[in-house]
This record gives structure tokens, sequence and C-alpha cells, in this order.
């Protein structure tokens, strides 16, 4: 019983793979003889275009005359050319002979247009030299000649001279010349009509045929599929089960990605479903994660700020007076001593130090709301590019690729002291020797500006800590600049990131919204 059911299990799935094979590969033949059928039906809905506008052209000539006769004859010779073209290229292609008909017609067309453009010719020379008609009979001739010829025939006939006589014989031939012309031109219209309609024909036969094997393709895979079905239903109850369990751990918050299989159904649906699922849920944990850490970053900062607000006040009084003190000192001792005076100035160039220290402690802890206006980057970021040369005397700075027209919504005292320390800093990691370079990029409302040196970088290992107040990497400072910069860019609704290499130098890439930007709206921090 077991080999009977087996071997009914291969006998329907191999006439389940081999009808799907078989029916694949008409199918996909039969879709390349419809993207053939539309290709041509594109190109005969080109030729019955080209052959109106060249009929539209014809009855222009015959309708202007002479006043527009060489405008018009050049662009129905260009359609006549183009067309021809058209045709010649497609004639290999040509199964109904329609085509061959049409470039022969084309040649029988220009045949006459050009035997009608030597016929006037002759005719205006032939006016032009009879001396019987006056300027007015001249000007009604001239502009019937093309459009009425018989009209002019029978006016010529109440004169019987020799040179109406040969107007007459010529006026005659240019009448039969229109006409077959005309003539052959209806003739290309209606083949061109005809192209088209057998290039229509021909795609609704095919599309009637891939809906009948459309068809037959759903009988027959319905049959059978009935031979498989307890397979597929095994196989389905398996993966639920699978899934189940998934769901399950995923509930105790343990993410497990299941694999997909080779099987392309709704399960598959599901399963990819719960892989996106899991990846959202862990990128909610890691996002939760980060947002927890800015919170105690925030409070940390909070704190650190009431506490730098009191000890900088309650050290501002002191120093203010022991640096006076010193320079009342300096003043009353009339010749002091070198070695007197040499503590007097480490004195007041310490307590000026120390004053400067307070002061970054003072604009750390207040935090001051930025005043937002219009202000051009680049002018923002030379004004910070001026003070450090003139402070460090340090003028490679590359400026050449933020551009000038660039306006962004910010206050641009507080963007350029930024841009300063970022400045600051960089040369003090390459000791002053060196160079800064800029880069500016657009991406969606936000422009992005990178600060790149090549310093000695930062560990990795401290990467996370260079925006926490008090922490730095040099020798001197009070590690408030960054703190400082990343508070400036926060209130300024940005982000700024920063990446370094041991050895290499070290780049911050600061983003900030344009001038659409709604500052109401909040902004993810880094």
């Amino acid at each position: 019983m077991q080999f009977t059911i087996k071997k009914k299990i291969f006998i329907g799935l191999g006439i389940s793979v081999s009808i799907v094979i078989i029916l694949s590969i008409f199918e996909f033949l039969n879709f390349s003889r419809i993207i053939q059928e539309i290709q041509q039906l594109e190109v005969s809905d080109v030729i019955k275009s080209k052959s109106l506008q060249i009929r539209r052209h014809e009855k222009n000539f015959f309708l202007f005359g002479y006043r527009e006769a060489d405008k018009e004859v050049k662009i129905l010779y260009n359609y006549l050319d183009e067309l021809d073209d058209i045709v010649n290229k497609n004639l290999p292609y040509d199964n109904s002979g329609y085509l061959h008909n049409l470039k022969n017609l084309i040649a029988h067309y220009r045949q006459k247009f050009n035997e009608l453009l030597i016929l006037i010719n002759q005719i205006k020379k032939e006016l032009d030299n009879n001396k019987i008609f006056k300027n007015k009979e001249l000007i009604l001739i001239n502009s019937a000649l093309v459009e009425n010829p018989s009209a002019v025939i029978d006016f010529l006939k109440q004169s019987s001279t020799e040179d109406n006589k040969r107007l007459i014989v010529l006026l005659k031939k240019l009448d039969n010349n229109i006409q077959e012309l005309r003539k052959t031109g209806e003739e290309i219209v209606n083949i061109s009509r005809k192209i088209d309609q057998s290039s229509r024909d021909n795609i609704e036969t095919v599309m009637k045929r891939s809906y009948g094997m459309f068809f037959l393709f759903l009988t027959l895979f319905f049959l059978g599929g009935n031979g498989i079905f307890w397979i597929v239903g095994k196989n389905i109850i398996k993966r639920l089960n699978l899934v189940t369990s998934v769901v399950e751990k995923v509930g105790e918050g343990k993410f497990i990605q299941i694999s997909n299989g080779s099987n392309k159904d709704e399960i598959d649906l599901l399963i990819r479903k719960i892989n996106e699922m899991e990846n959202k849920l862990i990128q909610r944990k890691i996002e939760l994660e980060e947002k927890n850490k800015q919170l105690f970053q925030s409070k940390k900062l909070a704190a650190i700020g009431t506490l730098a607000t009191g000890v900088a006040h309650e050290l501002n009084n002191p120093l203010n007076n022991i640096y006076i003190s010193v320079q009342i000192l300096q003043k009353e001792l009339k010749e002091p001593s070198p070695f007197i005076n040499e503590i007097l100035n480490d004195i007041s160039h310490e307590t000026a130090r120390v004053k400067r220290i307070i002061e970054d402690l003072l604009e750390f802890a207040r935090g001051k709301e930025p005043v937002f206006k219009k202000v051009k980057i680049k002018d923002v970021i030379s004004k910070a590019s001026n003070s450090i040369i003139k402070q460090r005397n340090f003028k490679n700075i590359d400026l050449k690729e933020i551009p000038e027209e660039i306006v962004i919504n910010a206050d641009p005292d507080q963007l350029e002291r930024v841009f300063f320390n970022l400045f600051d800093n960089a040369i003090d990691a390459m000791h002053e020797d060196g160079q800064i370079k800029l880069k500016f990029l657009e991406k969606n409302d936000f422009v992005e500006i990178s600060v790149s040196d090549t310093g000695i970088g930062i560990p990795a290992d401290k990467l996370e800590k260079i925006f926490e107040p008090f922490f730095t990497t040099k020798n001197r400072g009070t590690g408030l600049g960054l703190a400082i910069v990343y508070n400036i860019i926060q209130k300024h609704n940005g982000k700024i990131f920063v990446e370094s290499t041991e050895g290499k130098g070290t780049t911050f890439r600061i983003l900030l919204p344009g001038t659409s930007y709604e500052f109401q709206n909040s902004c993810s921090r880094r």
C-alpha cells in the first residue's frame, strides 16, 4: 500500500511539474510574441501618423500655393524620408506584404511630386514670358494654379493664342499629375491603416491564445494539485507548528529568525512577516536603549550644569578679586625683582585661564537658546575659520566644497562657536601640522557638513564619551568644547556623528535642517 501511495505521489508530482514546465515555456514564448507584436504596433502607429502628416502637408501645399511652397515641400520630403526609413528597417519582418506595397507607393508618390514641381516651374516660366496677361490676371492665375488648375484652363480657353495653348497642355498634365498624386496619397493612408489594423488583430489573436492557455493552466493545475494535496498539507502543518513555536519564543523576548525554505506560499509570506517583525522589534529595542542612554545623558548633563553653575558663581568673585589684586600690586611695585614679577605674571595668567574655564562652565550650564534666522552656511564657517587663523595662526583649512548659495535657519553666533571648537580640536590633534577639509552634502530636507582632519585620531573605546562634559583626550583643555558643540547642535534640531581611525584622522559629520524645516517639530538626537 505504501509503494502505491509513493507511486501516485511521484506520478502526481511528475504530472504537475510537467504541466508547469510546458505551460511556463509556452507562456514565455507567448509573452515574447506579445512584446514583438506591441513593438510592431508601435511601428504601425508611427507609419500611420507619418502617412497622415504627409497628406496634411500635401493639402497645405495645394492650399497655400506659392506662399509657403518651399516650407511645405521641405516638411513633406522630411516625412517621406522618415516613412521610407521606417519601412526599410521593418521590411525583413513583414509577412503580410503591406510594407512592400507601401514602399512602392512611397517611391511612386515621391516621383509624382517631383514631376509636379517640375511642371509648376515650367508653367511659371511660361506665365512669366507671356506678355498678354495683366498683373492682376497673373496674380489670380498664380493663386489658383496649384489649387485649381481646371479653373485656370477655363480662363485660358477664352483666348486661343499659341502661348495659351501651350499653357493649357501643361496645366492638363499638372491636373492629371495632381489627381494621381492625391490618389497615391490616399492609397498610402489606406495601406498604413491596414498595417495598423493588422498589428492590432495580431495582438488580439495572441492575447486570446494567452487567455485560453491561462484557463487551461488553471484547470490542469487544479486536477494535478489534488494528487499531491496531502503532501502539501503535511508540509503546511509542519511549518505552522514551527511558526507557532517561534511566536511563543518571541513572546518570551527571544528573537529567532526562521528560514523561508524553497516554498513560495502564504506560510512563507507569514514567515517573512514574522522575520520582519522580529527585525523591527530588535531595532525598536536598540532605539529604546539608545533613547534611555540619551535620557540618562540629558539628566546627567542637567545635574552637571546645575553643579557647574553653583561652583562657577562661587569661584568667580574670589578669582576676580585675585586678578584685580595682582594687577594693583603690579602697578604699586615700581621696581619689582624679576622673581617677584614672574610670580605675579604667573598668578595673573593662571587666574585668567581659570576665568576662561569658568566662562565655559557658565556657557555650558546656561544653555542659551538659539535665535534662528536665515544665514549662509559658508559665511558662518568662514568667520570661524578667520577666528581660528588669528588665534592659532593655522591657515590650512579647505573650504572649497562648501557652496556659496546654501542658506539654513540657525543662530550664526552659536554655529560659529561649533565650527571654531571643531577647528581648535583638529589643530590640537594634528599638532598644528596637517589639513582640515570640509565637505558638503544635501540629504532630503537636511544639509550635512563634514569636518575632517589628518590628526592622530581618537581611540575606539573613547569615541562614546567625547561629547560628555569634562572628558578630554588632550593634555590641555577642560573637556567642555565638544559638550558645548553637542548641546548647540541638539538645540538646532540637528545631529552630530564622529568617525575616527587612530593614526589617520577624525571626521565630524553635522546634520542641520534646511530652511523649510519647522522647528516646533521634534528631531531625533544623536
